[in-house]
């Protein structure tokens, strides 16, 4: 799956980046001998597909990155949402890339449907605090956590979030914060 944001905040960083995280094989594939159909070069930003095409990105991620490592690229975005500017990340890619994954780390759909909040403190630490940071969280419960920090150290300003979370599935908008009749992950199962 590969991942952009942008924001506002004036000067070169005032752009659209598009960054690419490549994932490993998982157990099923592994299991019928796939094989990886690309390479990464972190260092020139750019991944080779097949026959040796290549193509460039912003910043690219391996298989062995960290969700540390792919927050820290969107940490910039932080700093223009404090600043009162809006900011966007997206995931892209199909079913099984780790968008997921990048986005939430646990697996927090099976988590929900199965558990009480107590029973996911219990399993996974709370997450009004710092033990959920063994980096396996991802970009959004790091980012609230940065966010809601940093409103709250700062007394003199009153403030207010609104959140979005959105997925767009089989050209369907599905706002993940809302309940509904089907929920996204029931979508998804119902559709394979």
């Amino acid at each position: 799956g590969g991942g952009g944001g942008g924001g506002g905040g004036g000067g070169q960083d005032d752009r659209i980046r598009v960054m690419l995280r490549a994932r490993p094989l998982n157990e099923a594939e592994a299991e019928r001998g796939g094989q990886r159909c690309l390479e990464v070069n972190t260092e020139s930003q750019q991944v080779s597909v097949g026959s040796g095409k290549l193509f460039a990105f912003d910043k690219v991620f391996d298989e062995a990155a960290t969700q540390g490592e792919v927050f820290e690229e969107i940490v910039p975005l932080l700093s223009w949402v404090l600043e009162g500017y809006n900011a966007t990340v997206i995931m892209y890619g199909q079913t099984g890339t780790g968008k997921t994954h990048t986005m939430l780390g646990h697996d927090l759909w099976s988590l929900a449907a199965e558990t009480t909040r107590s029973e996911a403190a219990s399993r996974y630490g709370d997450p009004r605090g710092s033990d959920l940071d063994d980096g396996e969280r991802g970009v959004i419960p790091r980012a609230m956590q940065g966010l809601f920090t940093a409103l709250r150290a700062n007394e003199e300003v009153d403030w207010s979030a609104h959140v979005t979370y959105l997925e767009v599935y089989n050209e369907k908008v599905l706002d993940l914060l809302q309940e509904t009749e089907e929920t996204a992950a029931e979508a998804r199962e119902r559709d394979r």
